[in-house]
């Protein structure tokens, strides 16, 4: 395990230019920049503010049979991988406090007038946002998002595979990787490396001396 003293970059990160309001967002034509730009929005708020006190968007969610709804957050993980929501109670024996569908598994998105649906093989998952901006902000990026992931893996499945791990511990969404963030990716590949080597290497690829790689 490499001490995060060691590949702590005491330089603060640049602070990220502010998000456009939700209804400039869900108009966005270019799908590429939609996607960077609605991630932004509809992530995990802790990646960007370890000390927020919320973590996502505030819905209300259905159950099953579409009768009731509770209020939640609704956000996404730092690789925009899965869909998560903040619940209270008891799983298996277990205290569960959010729960995670991963993108993948959704087979399509309803939308209905009050609530965006995500149907899976299994089960179905309804949520009411407090607007329709919101609603279409959710339904955009979620059809764009398996949109973009066919593409990549069709295009090429280890760089898709690649791409996935590199959003997954770029959580100031720099775009580039800092030499602990790297460390993060290597440990997820299962490949193990001296911390010296690491360092080395890393300096190595560093042409610009920015102490990151993009």
């Amino acid at each position: 395990t490499m001490p995060s003293s060691k590949l702590a970059d005491p330089r603060p990160p640049l602070p990220l230019p502010e998000l456009p309001k939700d209804e400039q967002l869900v108009k966005i034509e270019d799908p590429v920049e939609f996607l960077k730009q609605a991630k932004r929005r509809l992530e995990d708020k802790r990646l960007s503010n370890a000390n927020s006190t919320s973590r996502g968007v505030q819905v209300k969610k259905f159950n099953q049979k579409g009768s009731q709804k509770k209020e939640t957050e609704l956000f996404l993980d730092a690789a925009n991988t899965h869909v998560n929501w903040k619940t209270t109670g008891v799983f298996n024996g277990l205290v569960k406090s959010v729960s995670s569908l991963p993108v993948a598994n959704i087979m399509r998105i309803e939308e209905k007038q009050d609530r965006f649906v995500l149907v899976t093989p299994v089960r179905s998952y309804a949520f009411s946002t407090e607007n329709q901006v919101l609603r279409d902000l959710w339904v955009r990026f979620l059809r764009e998002q398996q949109v973009d992931k066919r593409r990549r893996v069709k295009d090429d499945p280890f760089l898709a595979y690649i791409r996935e791990l590199w959003d997954s511990v770029d959580t100031d969404r720099s775009g580039n990787l800092k030499l602990d963030e790297v460390a993060r990716v290597m440990a997820r590949m299962n490949i193990t490396c001296s911390k010296d080597k690491l360092q080395k290497q890393f300096e190595t690829l560093d042409k610009d001396k920015s102490k990151s790689l993009d």
